[in-house]
């Protein structure tokens, strides 16, 4: 036996001695690490342990060969305890009618006779006097299903049999891993910004944003209006009109060297508008020469005022695209195509603080003074965009796209707010917004990703602090989630076509409140059930249509795809209750645990989304990969058990 000794002695642990009469298990020796009775059991050694085993097994190993499938008389088993038994039952709770039962920390051999029906079934094993019932569970602690007539080797534990079968060890070594990358289909040009053209129908003006460098547009069906106000400076515009058609330059723009900021064809002919800092600079391509007048306006006919509130990714949405992406998919992803016309208004401010406790003391980048329970700069500065665009003609501001929170994150995680705190600040400043301009509604999207591991608890806690505010206001609703987004490396913001594709889903989430429309808004958890013995736990799910399974099925970690635990009670602020794996089948996102999650609370996704960054990603069914549209991910929440 020189292989197993080498194995024994390369993974000993000297902190327990056997001394207690286990079988043939001499007085005084060091138990192999991995054995229960150790006194210590470390996984990864144990399975590399195993592993070696194996190998020494292949190798004509007789004892090696004990080791693994368990001797067959009690006078040759080493550390293991054979029993001959009878199995029966059900594939979801076994029954085994054995002559003696494991202790803790013995391994046996067991053949189950049908395939299981549930992750995680039973087994009650009988000695004619006795019955243990435990758990099944893979090595790692993660959701198993056995197939009937096959071996498994199990180890006894308190109230959970672990399957320590060589292909768990396999799956668990290949599940987790996935290359660090960015969010898939969102990269690359696309009709946000390529000499496609985007087919625009409607007499109502469509609001352009090429997010990169050229962009094409085609007016169809009735005389219509493409609207450049919020184009971005350095990218261009290609227009095909017909007779009647116009091209807007935006509200005291006109077109450099024209005699105004209206173009409107007088045949068929293209175009090409390209945005200046100040003014639109417009080429004649092809056709008849269009006429140029004054803008009245930038919008005709004006429809929504919508506003931009929070910090930087709110600022970036308006800049950088997301105004293209929210047009697009007015027109192009809902159940029925809406031809609003938007006028935009940015009142966001980069790098601000939604409460004064979260800057440092003579900071002004704070938009509620909780103490005082007063506005503050920020507030102002939102307030004087939204006044100016109303008394410039405008509507009455209706809705405001907010995106805010990682300015809070750290000072919650530092103790120098509450998550409750938090929340009230949130309901604060809404509050305020509203009886300012009363009937707007808020559109509050959740926190994005970030690489930096350190302020997660206190990003978790806001994303939560986002969704108390959420549920306490009917007026106000669960925005569009982007932490799946493309963004580079280290940075809270996002690049690409990110900004656009967060405005076409904003989009959709936009036409079911303001239109009634019910357009799918990605996964969202409507309830849970906890399995026997609180160890496993089956979320449902409303996939907004067909259920899907995701490529990498199952996840194992601390916070599977962004799944994670809090204890009974917990604020979400402290750090999660580790758990073992998420698989996504049937429709059904299954958590497995070592702990048992009776009353605990279920979550997801956890603070910054580490996982977004390894594609461990939970999405929808509900894109276009013909523009790049990627499926909408699964949306945060917290719930108690």
């Amino acid at each position: 036996m020189p292989v197993l000794d080498t194995i024994n002695r390369a993974f000993r642990d000297f902190v327990r001695f056997t001394g207690d009469g286990k079988p043939n298990a001499p007085v005084g020796a060091p138990l192999p690490i991995g054995d229960p009775r150790s006194g210590r059991h470390n996984p990864a050694l144990a399975e590399i342990r195993a592993a070696l085993i194996e190998v020494a097994q292949t190798q004509g190993d007789p004892e090696a060969l004990q080791e693994i499938i368990g001797g067959l008389s009690t006078t040759t088993a080493r550390y293991v305890q054979p029993i001959a038994a009878v199995s029966g039952g059900s594939g979801a709770a076994y029954t085994v009618t054995s002559d003696r039962i494991p202790i803790n920390g013995q391994t046996f051999t067991w053949t189950p006779h049908v395939d299981s029906t549930v992750d995680n079934p039973t087994i009650s094993i009988s000695d004619g006097t006795t019955t243990a019932t435990n758990a099944l569970f893979s090595i790692d602690g993660g959701p198993v299903r056995l197939k009937g007539g096959a071996p498994y080797l199990v180890r006894k534990g308190a109230g959970v049999n672990y399957v320590l079968t060589q292909t768990h060890y396999g799956e668990r070594r290949m599940s987790p891993i996935a290359p660090i990358r960015a969010a898939s289909a969102v990269s690359g040009p696309s009709v946000f910004g390529s000499l496609q053209p985007v087919p625009v129908a409607g007499p109502e003006p469509y609001q352009i944003q090429p997010y990169h460098q050229r962009g094409a547009f085609q007016i169809q069906g009735v005389n219509g209006v493409i609207d450049c106000s919020n184009m971005i400076p350095g990218t261009q515009a290609e227009i095909y009109m017909r007779s009647g058609d116009r091209v807007v330059a935006g509200a005291g723009r006109s077109y450099i060297g024209r005699a105004g900021g209206t173009a409107t064809a007088t045949g068929v002919s293209v175009v090409r508008v390209s945005a200046m800092f100040a003014d639109l600079y417009i080429e004649e391509i092809a056709g008849p020469a269009p006429t140029y007048t004054a803008t009245i306006g930038a919008h005709l006919p004006i429809d929504r005022m919508l506003v931009m509130g929070g910090q930087s990714n709110a600022n970036l949405f308006f800049r950088n695209g997301g105004i293209g992406g929210f047009s697009w998919g007015l027109r192009n992803w809902l159940q029925t195509p809406a031809r609003t016309s938007v006028q935009w208004v940015n009142g966001a401010t980069g790098g601000s603080a939604l409460d004064r406790r979260s800057v440092n003391a003579g900071s002004e980048n704070y938009w509620w003074d909780a103490i005082a329970g007063a506005p503050g700069p920020c507030m102002t500065t939102f307030t004087d965009a939204a006044d100016a665009a109303v008394a410039a003609g405008g509507p009455a501001p209706s809705f405001v796209i907010w995106s805010q929170g990682e300015a809070d994150a750290g000072a919650i995680q530092v103790g120098l707010l509450t998550t409750a705190q938090m929340t009230s600040t949130i309901r604060a400043v809404w509050g305020y917004i509203r009886a300012r301009y009363p009937g707007i509604r808020i559109l509050a999207c959740p926190l994005g990703s970030h690489d930096d591991r350190n302020p997660d608890r206190g990003a978790n806690a806001v994303r939560v602090a986002y969704l108390r505010a959420i549920e306490a206001e009917s007026w106000a609703f669960h925005g569009a989630e982007f932490y799946d987004l493309q963004r580079p490396e280290d940075d809270i913001h996002y690049l690409g076509q990110s900004y656009a594709v967060l405005g076409a889903r904003l989009a959709r989430i936009w036409a079911n409140v303001a239109l009634g429309q019910t357009n799918s808004l990605g996964p969202r958890v409507t309830s849970s059930v906890v399995g026997a013995g609180g160890r496993s736990v089956n979320l449902l799910v409303d996939w907004g249509g067909a259920a899907f399974t995701p490529t990498m099925a199952r996840v194992n970690g601390a916070t599977p795809f962004g799944i994670y635990a809090l204890a009974p009670g917990a604020d979400p602020v402290t750090a999660p209750i580790p758990l073992m794996s998420v698989e996504v089948s049937g429709g059904v996102i299954r958590i497995a645990s070592t702990f048992d999650l009776t009353g605990h609370q279920i979550g997801g996704v956890w603070g910054y989304m580490a996982d977004a960054r390894m594609g461990h990603i939970i999405r929808d069914t509900q894109l276009d990969p013909y523009h790049l549209m990627p499926g909408q991910p699964l949306r945060s929440f917290l719930q108690q058990l």
